[in-house]
């Protein structure tokens, strides 16, 4: 893996829910610091699944596709910086998942 690799974030979140099942730990669970009224209040207000619960396609998905050095036929200045425009067409492209 280089600069330019994208990492693989799914692959980091599988081993951390291993991780989790495997020392019987739930992200519901109480923290040290919190009173158990604190955690039951918080386990109360997240009735539904979380958004990253499932997150195979959430990770998998990459709208700019950097998984490689920049063409070496573009300027360095080009080639690196990332534009108003790559912004907005991630941006939509997220709005339509």
């Amino acid at each position: 893996m280089n600069m330019y690799n994208r990492p693989d974030y799914g692959m980091y979140y599988q081993c951390f829910m291993k991780l989790m099942k495997n020392h019987k730990v739930k992200y519901t669970d109480k923290y040290d610091w919190e009173t158990e009224e604190q955690a039951a209040n918080l386990r109360r207000s997240a009735s539904k699944q979380a958004q990253w619960e499932n997150s195979k396609e959430f990770f998998d998905y990459d709208p700019l596709g950097i998984d490689c050095a920049p063409p070496s036929n573009k300027s360095s200045k080009s080639a690196t910086t990332t534009t108003q425009e790559d912004v907005v067409v991630a941006n939509l492209a997220l709005q339509k998942k």
